[in-house]
């Protein structure tokens, strides 16, 4: 199902919990209990073409599609500008989606630390 309303997407950016992967920021909360729903906010002012808009969020459906199964919450992605909607490739979109997620698994801690492997 799709996040639909302006209160659902409103408690999602007010209480729901917030990180990121390229120009893409996830905001999710937990369903209790309720089937999830992901929605998808493309910025109109970063994509003035509708196509563009449109080809952004059937990719990132798409992505969203592929992925293994993620936990019981609601999802709300926003794709600020950064993305080339004409260039961007099935693939890349993957790449952000699933470490965006490999971010969020991690302990706020190891966000934090700077990474000692390189």
């Amino acid at each position: 199902m799709k996040l639909s309303t302006k209160a659902q997407i409103q408690k999602l950016l007010d209480r729901g919990t917030r990180w990121g992967a390229g120009p893409i920021q996830f905001f999710s909360l937990p369903a209790n209990g309720l089937q999830e729903q992901l929605g998808i906010i493309v910025l109109k002012k970063a994509y003035r073409r509708a196509v563009d808009r449109n080809r952004i969020k059937r990719l990132i459906r798409e992505s969203w599609r592929r992925l293994p199964p993620v936990p019981q919450e609601n999802f709300l992605l926003m794709v600020h500008s950064g993305l080339n909607a004409r260039t961007i490739k099935l693939k890349d979109m993957d790449l952000w989606i699933k470490t965006a997620f490999s971010k969020k698994q991690r302990s706020p801690a190891e966000l934090a630390a700077p990474s000692l492997a390189r």
